[in-house]
């Protein structure tokens, strides 16, 4: 198994458990989990997939599908999560909660 194929099926993994924690709507979950996955989204850019032998290619793009799959998975519940949360943060902006008073 090439490298590509190995970071790809790593990218999967990935999206599979930020899958599961955006269905527990655990965004701290997937929030921890992000900056390791955007970082094999980077190696895996310096990565040729055309240049695969054609059975790894076909399975790498196979990878690709189930892990854009995913991420539409978790848009399905992050976007109704963040247009109900909207209303209350900008709340904020309008009624700001008042600093508690610092002790002495």
């Amino acid at each position: 198994m090439t490298t590509a194929r190995a970071l790809l099926e790593e990218l999967e993994t990935s999206h599979e458990r930020m899958a599961s924690l955006a269905d527990q709507l655990d965004w701290d979950g997937v929030t921890q989990m992000w900056p390791d996955t955007a970082r094999k989204f980077a190696d895996l850019k310096r990565i040729t997939l055309p240049a695969l032998p054609q059975a790894e290619r076909d399975a790498a793009f196979q990878s690709l599908h189930r892990v854009l799959t995913l991420q539409n998975r978790m848009l399905d519940r992050i976007l109704p999560w963040m247009e109900q949360a909207r209303p209350l943060l900008q709340s904020f902006k309008t009624h700001p909660l008042p600093a508690p008073d610092a002790e002495d």
